[in-house]
């Protein structure tokens, strides 16, 4: 019964024995790297479980459902905690052999280990509320971590992160208190038969506009994103690849989990909203991708648009979809980590920042060069690459509920994308250095989150078939109403 409390207990003893050991930077690296490590044989483990018995749950505190708080674990919230587990053992190990002084800040590691619970947090929960507790855990953590550095881009980047999700968890906190004033319950699963049991559609449908606010500025589906490009693009790039790794991946998984249980076929325009906040995002972020003047700024806006093929998926409000999204985010985890090391490493060796002063990576560092164009390449979605596997699963979807406008906007935005990441490896890596290199050496602590990253992107685009079979058994337990409740309320 323990395990399932691991997502939350580990990177919460890490933080406290972290912030213990804050005057004994050794000890206090140690302590980080041991934590990570723990954290993903725990979630590997609960991962296990889960796939050989089934969904779980723990009631906190002995109070059963649907007073008491639960934690529920099914293959989704199970196969996410182990992508979390994961970017976060590459990002920690990247930090540690970064030279960056953040990475070596004392109150480092204690917030990038409590942003980890909060993200964990938030997958496991069984309770509306918690789910709302969870998103201010990790907003207060990554809001310092942000601004860390104190230089003036990123307490401004800091400002309009902070400005706008108060203002998401604003709208989501009054959508749960008019809906607990409706229903009378916060528990997911009560929630899901109680919703449709509600008269006033009306007010049903004031709760879900709450909720695509609140969820839409987290996932930072257009037009709610104006904060992430500046977010992602000033902190250092481990910092960069750890936020943009998770932060965006808890709204979008929320928008599954509450279109599932509480909107999917109650609110009619629920999915209508879903299907233009992707549209916006997949252009929005194609064209900002490719208007880019700074490699970082090309990756972030890469973000965007994989929410907008994420949220193609939710919004056909089916099985398909929904294995097609859960693809698409789980390497999506794993991909954009990848790349924003990849890129931290290229912007560290040339010292720049600006693509056109960029160059001679292929000729110094073939193997980053090769690196760093698999990766890229798997963000646009180019056939064999994991990318493409995951479109392929949301174009099924879509064509079968006849969103023949979402396909051919994701084609075009697709193009836009692989144009954008075309064009940043031949300025960045292949042609010649128009300078030579600041810092041409790559030592094998930080070439080993790299190569243990890019290793997985490929071998999942050789062997996708694990990836397809945990994501169809996700979406079969996610839309399967009466077995969730059946779980919790047992």
């Amino acid at each position: 019964m323990f395990l399932p409390l691991t997502p939350l207990v580990v990177p919460l003893a890490t933080a406290v024995f972290a912030l213990a050991a804050r005057k004994h930077r050794a000890l206090q690296h140690g302590v980080a790297l041991v934590g990570s490590v723990v954290l993903l044989g725990c979630t590997s483990a609960l991962f296990a479980h889960v796939w050989a018995e089934g969904p779980v749950r723990v009631e906190m505190g002995g109070w059963s459902a649907p007073f008491g708080i639960i934690v529920y674990v099914d293959t989704l919230s199970a196969s996410l905690t182990v992508a979390t587990a994961l970017v976060h053992l590459a990002v920690t190990t990247s930090g540690l052999a970064s030279a960056d002084e953040d990475r070596r800040r004392s109150d480092f590691w204690p917030l990038a280990n409590t942003m980890v619970m909060g993200v964990q947090g938030a997958f496991v929960t069984g309770d509306i509320f918690n789910l709302y507790v969870w998103f201010e855990v990790l907003l207060i953590s990554s809001f310092v971590l942000v601004a860390m550095g104190n230089l003036r881009g990123q307490i401004e980047a800091a400002a309009k992160y902070v400005v706008l999700n108060l203002l998401s968890s604003a709208s989501f906190l009054m959508g749960i208190a008019l809906l607990y004033g409706t229903t009378g319950t916060l528990n997911l699963a009560e929630l899901s038969v109680d919703v449709r049991a509600v008269e006033s559609s009306p007010l049903i449908s004031t709760i879900a506009v709450l909720f695509v606010v609140g969820f839409g500025i987290k996932a930072a589906m257009f037009p709610f994103s104006l904060w992430l490009p500046s977010a992602y693009g000033c902190p250092p790039a481990p910092l960069a690849a750890l936020l943009a790794g998770l932060l965006t991946k808890v709204g979008v998984y929320s928008f599954m989990r509450t279109g599932a249980l509480l909107f999917g076929g109650v609110v009619d325009w629920f999915d209508e909203a879903l299907l233009a906040g992707a549209f916006l995002s997949l252009l929005v972020g194609g064209v900002g991708a490719f208007a880019q003047k700074e490699l970082r700024g090309v990756i972030v806006h890469t973000v965007i648009f994989a929410v907008g093929f994420m949220l193609l998926g939710i919004a056909t409000g089916t099985h398909d979809g929904f294995r097609g999204t859960i693809v698409y985010l789980l390497s999506d985890m794993i991909v954009v980590t990848a790349l924003l090391l990849l890129g931290g490493e290229v912007e560290r060796m040339t010292g720049h920042a600006s693509l056109r002063q960029m160059g001679g990576i292929y000729a110094a560092r073939p193997l980053l060069a090769a690196g760093f164009i698999a990766v890229a390449f798997s963000v646009a979605g180019f056939p064999p690459l994991i990318g493409f596997w995951g479109k392929v699963a949301l174009f099924e979807a879509i064509t079968s509920v006849g969103r023949w406008p979402g396909m051919l906007v994701a084609l075009v935005g697709s193009a836009v994308v692989l144009a954008s990441v075309a064009q940043a490896w031949s300025l960045a890596i292949w042609r010649d250095a128009p300078e030579p290199l600041v810092e041409p050496e790559l030592g094998w602590a930080r070439a080993l989150p790299l190569v243990a990253l890019v290793g997985l992107v490929v071998f999942v685009s050789v062997v996708p078939g694990p990836l397809f079979e945990v994501a169809e058994r996700a979406a079969s337990q996610l839309v399967d109403l009466e077995m969730y409740r059946q779980v919790v309320l047992r």
